[in-house]
């Protein structure tokens, strides 16, 4: 079953949604939704799988730091 958040979301990782994305994680309350939206659709280049990245999302939100945890992540996978 998809979430709100998920429905928002999907469609939006290929580049060319990139000015939605931002507009979507402003409304999640990021405090820089340009650069998570840069760390998602890289994020999406290597993992191009839009309801993992949805949930990968939603766990960000809930740590201390989103932006950081995404920017981690993208990090991790692109240098893996």
């Amino acid at each position: 079953m998809k979430t709100e958040l998920t429905a928002r979301l999907q469609g939006l990782f290929d580049g060319e949604g990139s000015a939605e994305l931002v507009r979507q994680l402003e409304v999640l309350t990021l405090a820089e939704p340009q650069r998570s939206a840069i760390n998602l659709e890289l994020l999406f280049e290597v993992w191009p799988q839009e309801e993992l990245l949805c949930l990968i999302v939603t766990d960000a939100l809930k740590a201390a730091d989103p932006d950081l945890a995404l920017n981690y992540l993208e990090r991790l996978l692109t240098v893996v």
